[in-house]
């Protein structure tokens, strides 16, 4: 019964760590998405460096930049 109790426990804590990118972060990134895929691509530009601008992933801010 305490291996259940204790992979249960695992699991959870496995399972609420996923990637906080931020809120900022995912609006400014989804509003260059959307932008780039219009042509509008200096507004896309300024999204994207928004996004690197509010970045907390050191991967996230590349991605945005790139």
């Amino acid at each position: 019964m305490k291996g259940v109790a204790l992979l249960a426990a695992l699991a959870t804590v496995a399972l609420g760590c996923g990637i906080q990118r931020g809120d900022a972060f995912e609006r400014a990134w989804a509003a260059g998405e959307r932008a780039q895929h219009a042509g509008r691509h200096d507004e896309a530009a300024a999204f994207y460096q928004r996004a690197a601008d509010v970045a907390r992933r050191v991967k996230d801010r590349d991605e945005a930049l790139f």
